[in-house]
């Protein structure tokens, strides 16, 4: 069995992902904007061990 290669989507989205990494300021107003904190299931605290 040959190994798989990425698909033209994987790419773009690694090379998309990349980018918006990059710009990234940490400044948190896309968390203020979209809601993706919870679907992300981060607005709930870690449990401490």
């Amino acid at each position: 069995m040959q190994p798989m290669t990425q698909t033209a989507f994987e790419v773009a989205l690694t090379e998309r992902t990349s980018e918006m990494l990059d710009a990234c300021t940490k400044c948190g107003k896309c968390v203020e904007i979209y809601p993706v904190t919870a679907p992300a299931g981060s607005a709930t605290p870690r449990r401490q061990r």
